[in-house]
C-alpha cells in the first residue's frame, strides 16, 4: 500500500482549515415570555426573541466599557406597534406605548451562563380595552418608569413582537418575563 502524498498547496490547506482564528461575536438576544390570562385562565402563552436596539447596544458598550454609572431603573411596558433597531427612548417611534396598563419595575436573578433575566413574571394590570403587540424594556433614572415618559433621559434597550396582536380588555393580566443573553 502507497501512502497518499499531499502537494505542498494541498498541505497549507489542511494547515489553514486545521487552524481557524479565535473569534468571538458577542451578540445580545433578549427573550420574552407573555401569559395573557382573562378571569383567572391562561387564554395565550408564548416566547418570542426581540430586538436589542442600537441606543441598547451602545449603552451596554458605555456603561460597561466606559465605566459609567449603573442605571436607577430598569421597566418593562407594553406597546400597541413594534418599535425597531432605530428606534430611541425619546424618539420611540414607530413604537408606540399602550395606555391601559403602567411599566413594571422586574426583579432579577444573578447572571449565568452569560444569561440575566427576570426572576419573576412582571404583572401588568390591564386597565382598560387596546390591541397589544409586543413588550419592551427600558432603562434610565427613576422617571423612566412613568408610562409614556420619553424625556427622562432613559434608554430603549429591547423591542419585541407576539406572534400576534392581543386584543386585552379591562381586568385582564399580561405577565411577562424577561431575558438577555450575550
Amino acid at each position: 500500500m502507497t501512502p497518499e502524498k499531499l502537494t505542498p498547496a494541498e498541505t497549507l490547506g489542511a494547515g489553514l482549515i486545521a487552524r481557524p482564528a479565535l473569534t468571538e461575536g458577542l451578540v445580545p438576544v433578549g427573550t420574552f415570555t407573555m401569559e395573557h390570562i382573562r378571569d383567572g385562565e391562561v387564554i395565550h402563552s408564548e416566547t418570542f426573541k426581540n430586538l436589542v436596539t442600537t441606543e441598547g447596544k451602545n449603552a451596554m458598550l458605555d456603561k460597561f466599557l466606559g465605566l459609567g454609572s449603573a442605571y436607577a431603573g430598569i421597566f418593562l411596558g407594553l406597546h400597541t406597534t413594534v418599535g425597531n433597531a432605530a428606534s430611541t427612548y425619546a424618539a420611540p417611534s414607530p413604537q408606540v406605548e399602550s395606555t391601559v396598563s403602567s411599566r413594571v419595575a422586574p426583579s432579577f436573578s444573578a447572571a449565568s451562563a452569560g444569561s440575566k433575566g427576570t426572576s419573576s413574571a412582571a404583572s401588568f394590570s390591564i386597565t382598560g380595552t387596546a390591541t397589544i403587540i409586543g413588550a419592551f424594556c427600558v432603562l434610565g433614572p427613576a422617571g423612566t418608569g412613568t408610562a409614556g415618559n420619553t424625556a427622562s433621559g432613559g434608554i430603549l434597550l429591547s423591542t419585541g413582537s407576539f406572534s400576534g396582536s392581543r386584543a386585552v380588555v379591562n381586568l385582564d393580566t399580561i405577565n411577562v418575563t424577561w431575558s438577555l443573553a450575550l
